[in-house]
């Protein structure tokens, strides 16, 4: 979907404009995939099954929440009317793309929120494995996870693997560090995200700070 923004509406000449320049970008890699537009692609029958109804509120839910940040949702409001608006279809053509299609794997950027998320559980919906990506804390590092949410930061599998590997006083001395700078909100080392703008502070009459 060739959305430049996913809070505010665009009229049909900027989206195909925006959907012209979006072509012209993922063109050059043609050799290695082929981009497909969802912008005029047919869409599935009106009636969509209730677990992809389902899907579509769920993701709109989350897209509320990540944009305004808050928990309540209210559903009169514009973002989320607009938001389900472009869920809706996402889901539409995609799950219309999708049976078309049949693909072996579904690479998807999130798969939490927006049509990343719509895709993602779609894809999972129709039982096609499905591997998504999301940007680390360090730079030039991207997390990747199969059949599950990047954003959920899953870490079973490695659990699993690792849990019997006795932890080195360096591993405990850098997860140490890595807290200490972020109570502090300031970077270290090959970091580049502050999960918060100002040091945490102790509260008046309070015997210690809380991190949250």
């Amino acid at each position: 979907m060739p959305y430049s923004d996913w809070t505010t509406p665009i009229n049909r000449f900027d989206l195909r404009r925006q959907n012209a320049y979006a072509k012209s970008v993922l063109g050059y890699r043609r050799t290695i995939f082929q981009s497909v537009s969802f912008l005029k692609k047919p869409l599935a029958n009106a009636s969509l099954p209730k677990a992809v109804q389902e899907i579509v509120k769920q993701v709109t839910n989350y897209d509320t929440q990540y944009t305004m940040q808050v928990e309540e949702v209210n559903e009169e409001s514009s973002i989320y009317k607009l938001r389900y608006e472009r869920n809706l279809e996402a889901a539409r053509v995609g799950l219309a793309w999708l049976q078309k299609s049949r693909p072996n794997l579904v690479i998807v950027p999130n798969g939490t929120i927006l049509e990343m998320g719509v895709i993602y559980r779609l894809a999972r919906f129709m039982k096609i494995p499905v591997v998504t990506y999301e940007f680390g804390d360090e730079r030039q590092h991207i997390g990747w996870h199969r059949d599950d949410e990047s954003c959920a930061r899953n870490i079973d599998r490695l659990w699993n693997a690792r849990r019997d590997d006795p932890i080195t006083e360096e591993q405990l001395e850098r997860i140490a560090f890595c807290s200490f700078r972020r109570q502090r909100a300031t970077l270290w080392e090959n970091f580049a995200r502050l999960w918060q703008g100002t040091p945490t502070q102790e509260e008046k009459g309070s015997p210690a700070a809380w991190s949250g």
